[in-house]
C-alpha cells in the first residue's frame, strides 16, 4: 500500500527530472548553436583563401605565358630583323601575341600580350642589336588587369618606323 505522501513525493522528483532534461537539452542545443556557427566561419574563411590561391595561381600561370610570348617575340626578331609581331594565338591553356616596330637603326620596341582566365597582362621591351647580338634596353609591364583590349603600339613621330594607321 502506497500512502498519499509518497506518491506526491514521486511527482516532485519527477518534475525535477524532467526540469533537469529541459536545462540539458537547451544547453546542447545552445552549444550545438556555437559549433555551428564557429564551423560556419571557418569554411567562409577557408573559402577566401582559397579564392585568393586561385586568383594567385592564375597570376603566376599569365606571368609564365607573358614571358613565353616575349620570348617567342625576341627568338623571331634574333631570326629575322623584319619580323613585326605574331596575332594572338593559343598556347598553354591562354592565348598570346606580339607586336615589332622597328624604332630606329637596330632598334626595335616589343609589345608582347598573353590572355588566361580572364585576366591579361602586357609588356613593352626596348630591344637593341649590339655586337654580341640583341639586348633589352629598357622593360615596362603592366600588372594584371581585367582582360581589356589595349592600344595599338605605335612607333614614335619621326622614327624611321613611323607610319599613318590606315583603317584601324
Amino acid at each position: 500500500m502506497v500512502t498519499r505522501g509518497a506518491r506526491q513525493g514521486s511527482r516532485q522528483g519527477s518534475r525535477q527530472g524532467s526540469g533537469e532534461a529541459g536545462h540539458a537539452l537547451i544547453t546542447a542545443l545552445f552549444v550545438l548553436l556555437l559549433v555551428s556557427l564557429a564551423v560556419a566561419l571557418v569554411a567562409a574563411s577557408l573559402q577566401t583563401a582559397m579564392r585568393g590561391v586561385r586568383h594567385e595561381l592564375r597570376s603566376i600561370k599569365l606571368m609564365a605565358l607573358t614571358d613565353a610570348a616575349l620570348a617567342e617575340a625576341l627568338a623571331r626578331l634574333a631570326q629575322s630583323p623584319g619580323f613585326t609581331g605574331q596575332p594572338d594565338h593559343p598556347f598553354g591553356g591562354g592565348t598570346l601575341g606580339s607586336e615589332v616596330l622597328q624604332i630606329g637603326a637596330e632598334r626595335w620596341q616589343v609589345r608582347a600580350w598573353a590572355h588566361y582566365g580572364g585576366l591579361d597582362r602586357r609588356v613593352r621591351v626596348a630591344v637593341r642589336h649590339t655586337v654580341d647580338g640583341y639586348a633589352i634596353s629598357g622593360w615596362r609591364r603592366n600588372d594584371t588587369q581585367l582582360l581589356q583590349p589595349g592600344p595599338p603600339l605605335k612607333a614614335p613621330r619621326g622614327s624611321a618606323a613611323h607610319r599613318p594607321a590606315v583603317g584601324r
